[in-house]
C-alpha cells in the first residue's frame, strides 16, 4: 500500500477506523476527498493532504473476492489512469471497482525486513495499550466514565439503562435539582461515543443556549455548534447541514417556517428538548410551537424531554408530550385516562407486598399469566416483591418511556434546607402598595426612587454586610428591580453585585453567571429576575434571598432548586423579607404554614393552591383576615393530597426510575475505572515518547504539552500552550481549569488512533540473552487482531473476541508455550544493528514462510473463538428479541422498531463477527545469543 493521488473509483483503507473496510473514492475536489465505505455503510470526508487512508493496490499471488462472491488469485496488474484493472487466475480481468475484499502483504512484516525498525519502547507501547483497548471497549459503563460528574446512581442508572435501547425515546422528568441536564449528557456522550448517533440537536429555551454549550463541553468534552439567526444571514446554504452536533434556540425553528424547513432537511439522530413543559398540547387543536416541534420528533429516530414539572401545564399537554414520544402508542387522550386508571390495580398490588400484605389470589391472577403465578409461589420476602417488580416492569405504565426521581428517595444526596424569616414594617409605605398579587412588588406601584423608602432595600444592605464572606443569591420577579437594586448597591454602597435579568445578552447573562462563580475576585451577590429561576444553577452558593415571593409554589420550587440540587455540599438558607400586615405576608404563611413549602417539595403544593386560588386571591386582596380559616383548611387538604398522591404513586415508575442494585453496580463499573492507574503510567510513558512534555504540577496534576515531535502537529487536541490534565476525578471536580482525562478523552482517543493507526512499534528487531531460549534461536513474535468491518453503531465489540492474539514462532515452528513477551523485554541486549540486518536479509525467504504459518496459525485461532462469540451472540439477542416481542404483546409502550432494531442488529453482529479476519499489527524479530 502506498500513497498516491486520489481519483474516482479507487480503493482505498482507514487508517485509523480499519473496521470500516475498504472504501471507495466517491469524489475528490477542492483538497477534499470522499470516501464510501460499502461493507459498514459508512461515508467520511478528509483533507486530501493528511488524510488517514492508504491506497489499496493488490500484488501478484494475492487473493481477492469480486462479483457476486468469487474468489481467484492475481496474475497481474495494470494502472488505467490510476485505476487498477486485476487480471485473475480464472481468466478474467476485473477493475478495483468490483473488487469486494482481498489480501494484502502485512506491512509490519514488510518494515521488519527492509530494516525499518521501530525502538523497542514503542513497540511495548503499541502492544501494551492494543491489550488495555479491549477491556476498556468491552465495559458495560463504555461511554459513561469519561464525563466530568460525580457518580450519582440515578443519573447513571438512567443513562445506563437508555444505553440498551435503540434510539431511546424518552421524557427526562426528575424533580429539580436531581439533574436531568447531566442524564440527557450522558446519554448523548455515550451515543455518540458508541457510534449509536451522530447527528444530535439540542432546542433549548434562549436563555440557556450558552450554558448547555458550556456544559456540553466542559462536562462531556462536546463540541456543540450553536445555530441562531446570525447563522442565516448573508447565506443561502443550510447551517444545519454543517455541523453534526447542533444547539440552537426552539424560538428559532418556532419563529420562522424557513429555519423549521432547514432544521427539518437533516436527518437527526438524537433530537433534544430543554424545558419540555412549555410546549402545550390541546385535543382540539395544538399552537404553532407544538406543530413545529412534532415535525422534528417524528423525523429523528432518538429524542429526550426534559422537564422537572411534567403536569404543569395541566394533564393534556402531559399527554402531548408523551405523543411526541410515540405517537402510535399514544394515540388517544380519552383512551390514555382510562388505562391511567387501570394502572392502579397494579399500584395496590404492589404497595400491599411492600406493606408485607399478600395480594389476593384473584388480583394477582388478573395481572400475571398461569406460568407467572406457579414462578411467584417460588419467591418469598423481598425476593417475591423483586420479583414481580421486574415482570411488572416492561409491561404497565409509561415506565419505558418516562423517568421521574424524586427528592425522597434520593434524600441521602442532598444536605437540605431550613427557612429564616424577617419581618419589616411597611408602616412608611402607601397601604394601596402591599395588598393584592400586585402587592407582592411594591416597588412597581411607590415608581421611581422607590428603592430609598423601601425598608427590603436597607435589610438587603445590611444582609449582604452581615454575610460579607458569603454567596448570596437573590431572586425578584422583575427586571427592572434587579437593575436598580445592582446599581444600588454597587455605586451607592460598594457591594460586588452582579445582575441576571432578560435584558441582558445571552454573552452578558453568562459573564455575569461566571463572576459570580469566581471565588477569588468575583461578585457577592447575583441578582436575579424570574428567569433566574429556571434553567441556571449555583449550588456553590447556600444562600438565597427571596427579595419578593412568586406567585405559584412550582415557581418558589424552582427557585429554590437552582441552590438545593445535587452538587449542594452545604445546608440551604432561605431568607425571606416581607412586610407584616401584607400581602406578601400573607402569602409567606400559605407557602410556610399552610403548604411546608420552603423546606420541603411537594407536588401537592402546585394542586392545594389551585384549588384554594380564589380564597388565597381573597386572602391577599384583605391580608388583616387572618382569622379565615384559610390555613388550617390549607394543610388540611395538603395533607390528604399528599396521602391521595402516596396512594396513588406510580409504583413501576419509583422502580423503573431508580433501582439501586443494579444503579450501583453501574457506578462500581466506573469506579473501577478511575481507580485502574495503567491508562495513567501508560499515557505519561507515551507521551514522554512521543515528545510530549508531562511536568507533574502537583499530586496527579500534570502540564502537558508539545516538544516539537512530527506526530504532535497531527493532535487537533493538543495546542503548543499545553494544557493541564489530571487523571483522579475529584480533582477534575474541584479544578475546571484541568482537563480530565479518561480513555473517553478526545485528546487520548486521537492520540492512540493515531499511535495505532500509524507504523509506530509495528516493527521491532532484538537480541536477546535468555535462559529459556538457546543461543543461535531465532524466535518471531506476531501480535494478531481480530478485524472486524461493520458500523461502529452495532458495537460488535461488546460480543466479538477483540483481545489480540500473541504468536511466536521458534525457529520456524509455533511454540505452545513461549517465553512472556515482557521476559524478552527484560532480557535485550544491546543490538548491533548492521549484523543482525544482515542475519534478517538472510533469512527473508524463512521468515516469509515463518509469518505464513503464524497467519494460518491465528487465522484457525480466532476463528474458532468467532464461533463460540456468534452462538453467544445469536442466543443473546435471541432473548432479548424474544422477551421483546412477548412483552409487547401486554405493553404497546415497547415499539416494533424497537424489536425490528434488534433483529437487524443480532443480523449484522453475527455476520460482523463470522467474517472476523486476523491482522497481523505488530512483528518482532528476536535473535537469541
Amino acid at each position: 500500500m502506498s500513497r498516491q493521488s486520489f481519483t474516482a473509483g479507487q480503493r482505498w483503507v482507514s487508517d485509523s477506523e480499519p473496521e470500516l473496510g475498504l472504501g471507495m473514492v466517491v469524489e475528490a475536489e477542492n483538497r477534499r476527498v470522499r470516501i464510501f465505505f460499502p461493507s459498514s455503510g459508512e461515508d467520511r470526508t478528509y483533507t486530501m493532504n493528511d488524510a488517514p487512508l492508504s491506497r489499496v493496490r493488490y500484488e501478484i499471488g494475492d487473493v481477492v473476492e469480486y462479483g457476486d462472491g468469487e474468489t481467484a488469485s492475481v496474475t497481474d496488474v495494470d494502472d488505467d489512469n490510476g485505476i487498477c484493472i486485476y487480471h485473475l487466475s480464472t481468466d478474467r480481468s476485473v477493475v478495483e471497482t468490483q473488487i469486494i475484499s482481498g489480501t494484502t502483504r502485512f506491512p509490519s512484516m514488510e518494515r521488519l525486513m527492509r530494516g525499518r525498525w521501530d525502538r523497542a519502547s514503542w513497540f511495548r507501547m503499541r502492544r501494551d495499550v492494543s491489550q488495555m483497548l479491549p477491556k476498556v471497549e468491552e465495559s458495560p459503563v463504555r461511554g459513561l466514565v469519561g464525563p466530568r460528574v460525580t457518580p450519582v446512581r440515578h443519573q447513571l442508572h438512567i443513562a445506563h439503562s437508555l444505553s440498551q435501547r435503540h434510539a431511546p425515546r424518552v421524557l427526562l422528568a426528575d424533580e429539580v435539582g436531581l439533574g436531568k441536564t447531566i442524564e440527557a449528557g450522558l446519554i448523548i456522550h455515550q451515543q455518540l461515543l458508541t457510534g449509536q448517533a451522530s447527528r444530535v440537536l439540542i432546542l433549548v429555551p434562549d436563555s440557556l443556549v450558552h450554558q448547555w454549550l458550556v456544559e456540553m463541553r466542559r462536562r462531556f468534552n462536546l463540541m456543540f455548534s450553536i445555530i441562531d439567526e446570525s447563522s442565516f444571514a448573508d447565506t443561502d446554504e443550510n447551517p444545519f447541514l454543517g455541523a453534526q452536533q447542533v444547539l440552537c434556540p426552539l424560538s428559532l425553528i418556532s419563529g420562522d417556517l424557513d429555519h423549521l424547513q432547514a432544521a427539518l432537511s437533516v436527518d437527526w439522530d438524537l433530537l433534544v428538548v430543554d424545558e419540555a413543559h412549555h410546549i402545550e398540547w390541546q385535543e382540539e387543536g395544538s399552537p404553532w410551537e407544538y406543530s413545529c416541534l412534532e415535525q422534528l420528533t417524528i423525523q429523528a429516530r432518538g429524542l429526550l424531554l426534559l422537564t422537572a414539572t411534567p403536569e404543569q401545564m395541566g394533564e393534556e399537554s402531559h399527554f402531548g408530550r408523551l405523543r411526541l414520544l410515540d405517537p402510535a402508542r399514544y394515540g388517544s387522550f380519552a383512551e390514555w385516562q382510562r388505562e391511567e386508571k387501570q394502572f392502579r390495580q397494579v399500584n395496590e398490588i404492589l404497595k400491599a407486598l411492600e406493606g408485607g400484605d399478600e395480594p389476593s389470589f384473584e388480583a394477582l391472577e388478573a395481572i400475571l399469566s398461569s406460568d407467572e403465578l406457579t414462578a411467584l409461589d417460588q419467591h418469598g420476602g423481598q425476593e417475591r416483591l423483586d420479583w414481580l417488580y421486574d415482570t411488572l416492569l416492561d409491561r404497565h405504565g409509561t415506565g419505558r418511556v418516562m423517568f421521574r426521581n424524586t427528592r425522597k428517595v434520593i434524600a441521602d444526596l442532598l444536605p437540605g434546607r431550613s427557612l429564616e424569616s424577617y419581618p419589616l414594617s411597611g408602616d412608611e409605605l402607601p397601604p394601596e402598595a402591599l395588598i393584592g398579587f400586585a402587592g407582592l412588588t411594591p416597588e412597581k406601584q411607590l415608581g421611581e426612587g422607590w428603592i430609598e423608602s423601601d425598608p427590603r432595600s436597607q435589610w438587603l444592605l445590611d444582609f449582604l454586610k452581615t454575610h460579607k464572606r458569603e454567596k448570596v443569591l437573590v431572586i425578584a420577579q422583575h427586571r427592572e428591580t434587579v437593575e436598580e437594586l445592582e446599581s444600588w448597591l454597587t455605586l451607592r454602597h460598594g457591594i460586588r453585585a452582579g445582575a441576571f435579568h432578560e435584558g441582558l445578552s445571552l454573552v452578558n447573562r453568562d459573564r455575569a453567571a461566571a463572576w459570580f462563580a469566581d471565588e477569588e475576585d468575583g461578585a457577592q451577590v447575583l441578582l436575579c429576575s424570574e428567569i433566574g429561576s429556571e434553567g441556571r444553577n449555583f449550588q456553590f452558593a447556600c444562600h438565597l434571598v427571596m427579595f419578593d415571593l412568586p406567585a405559584h409554589p412550582d415557581l418558589l420550587e424552582q427557585r429554590i432548586g437552582r441552590l438545593d440540587r445535587i452538587g449542594q455540599s452545604r445546608r440551604v438558607t432561605v431568607h425571606v423579607p416581607y412586610f407584616e400586615c401584607s400581602a406578601s405576608e400573607a402569602l409567606f404563611n400559605v407557602y410556610d404554614e399552610g403548604l411546608s413549602a420552603f423546606v420541603s417539595t411537594s407536588a401537592a403544593n402546585g394542586i392545594v393552591f389551585q384549588s384554594k386560588h380564589d380564597e388565597i386571591t381573597a386572602l391577599l386582596n384583605d391580608p388583616m383576615d387572618l382569622e379565615s380559616g384559610l390555613i388550617t383548611d390549607l394543610q388540611r387538604e395538603a395533607e390528604a393530597v399528599r396521602e391521595r398522591l402516596a396512594d396513588g404513586r406510580d409504583c413501576l415508575l419509583e422502580r423503573s426510575s431508580h433501582q439501586p442494585e443494579q444503579a450501583q453496580k453501574v457506578v462500581d463499573g466506573v469506579d473501577e475505572q478511575d481507580d485502574d492507574p495503567e491508562l495513567e503510567l501508560w499515557l505519561i510513558d507515551a507521551f514522554d515518547r512521543f515528545g510530549i512534555e508531562s511536568e507533574k504540577l502537583s499530586e496527579r496534576i500534570y502540564l502537558i504539552r508539545p516538544t516539537g515531535h512530527r506526530m504532535i502537529e497531527q493532535l487537533s487536541s493538543l495546542t503548543a500552550e499545553g494544557l493541564s490534565a489530571t487523571f483522579d476525578r475529584e480533582i477534575a471536580l474541584a479544578r475546571e481549569d484541568v482537563e480530565w482525562l479518561t480513555w473517553e478523552h478526545p485528546l487520548v482517543i486521537e492520540f492512540i488512533e493515531l499511535l495505532t493507526s500509524g507504523d509506530y512499534g509495528t516493527a521491532q528487531a532484538a537480541v536477546i540473552k535468555h535462559p529459556d531460549v538457546a543461543a543461535g534461536t531465532i524466535l518471531l513474535e506476531c501480535f494478531f487482531k481480530p478485524l472486524h468491518v461493520a458500523p461502529k453503531a452495532l458495537q460488535v465489540a461488546r460480543f466479538a473476541p477483540m483481545q489480540p492474539l500473541r504468536v511466536v514462532l521458534k525457529n520456524g515452528e509455533v511454540w505452545s508455550e513461549p517465553v512472556s513477551s515482557e521476559s524478552i523485554d527484560e532480557h535485550r541486549i544491546k543490538l548491533d544493528r548492521k549484523p543482525v540486518q544482515s542475519v534478517v536479509e538472510k533469512l527473508t525467504p524463512q521468515l516469509k514462510r515463518m509469518i505464513k504459518v503464524a497467519g494460518e496459525f491465528a487465522e484457525a485461532d480466532i476463528s474458532a473463538e468467532c464461533v463460540d462469540a456468534a452462538y453467544d451472540a445469536e442466543d443473546f439477542f435471541n432473548q432479548e428479541i424474544e422477551r421483546l416481542e412477548s412483552l409487547r404483546l401486554r405493553n404497546p409502550s415497547i415499539r416494533q422498531d424497537e424489536v425490528d432494531a434488534l433483529v437487524a442488529q443480532r443480523d449484522g453482529v453475527v455476520n460482523a463477527i463470522n467474517a472476523i479476519d486476523a491482522r497481523l499489527d505488530s512483528v518482532r524479530f528476536v535473535l537469541a545469543t
